[in-house]
């Protein structure tokens, strides 16, 4: 909803009433889809990475069959979504249905939909949460490059919104030093309590 709400840039300056400045913005159509579109999403990735989480095989049946619903209702949502966005955020519904890499977009994000189904029927998996990986990814990236360079439209954008030149340098210095003790940890971390569970899984499901 918060995303939603952003993207539509429905923020009056000068609201008559409290609720019309603090309340109507976060409760139109077009921020409600989607919030629900991201509780999908998040249901869609839940059960396909639980799927390489569990070896009951009927723990995997219920998995996969979420997974399978998810996705699907995530597919008709986003489509629903884009469609509210038509009156409710027409900076990223021009960008996302009259530009090219917006309809390449869309038809990546349609294809690995079907994909990840297939993959899920088909118990592969390993592949199914690769596909939904990358649905998502191609989700919020779309959104991203659709609201370019906004951050809240029509007139707040990363440029006149952006801290001195000198600010930005530090914060990109502190951010590359703090990825050189993070990333390792990470991956300390992920190989104590996974090992090479996942690569295991593949060989079992792909």
């Amino acid at each position: 909803m918060i995303i939603g709400t952003i993207t539509s840039g429905h923020f009056p300056v000068n609201p008559a009433t409290f609720f019309d400045g603090y309340i109507s913005p976060w409760l139109q159509p077009f921020p409600l889809g989607m919030g629900l579109l991201t509780l999908l999403l998040f249901t869609y990735l839940a059960a396909t990475y639980l799927l390489l989480e569990t070896r009951d095989p009927t723990l995997q049946k219920i998995f996969r069959n979420r997974a399978i619903i998810a996705a699907l209702l995530a597919g008709l949502m986003e489509e629903t979504a884009l469609y509210l966005g038509r009156s409710g955020a027409p900076q990223l519904w021009g960008e996302l249905t009259t530009s090219l890499w917006g309809g390449v977009i869309q038809f990546g994000i349609g294809s690995l939909t079907v994909a990840a189904v297939v993959l899920l029927v088909t118990q592969r998996y390993w592949w199914a949460r690769a596909c939904a990986i990358l649905q998502v990814t191609l989700t919020i990236w779309a959104w991203g490059l659709a609201q370019f360079p906004y951050l809240i439209p029509p007139d707040l954008t990363i440029f006149n919104a952006s801290a001195p030149g000198i600010t930005l340098k530090f914060i990109a210095g502190t951010l590359v030093v703090g990825a050189l003790f993070l990333f390792p940890s990470l991956y300390y971390l992920f190989r104590i309590f996974k090992g090479s569970s996942l690569f295991r899984h593949k060989e079992h499901h792909g």
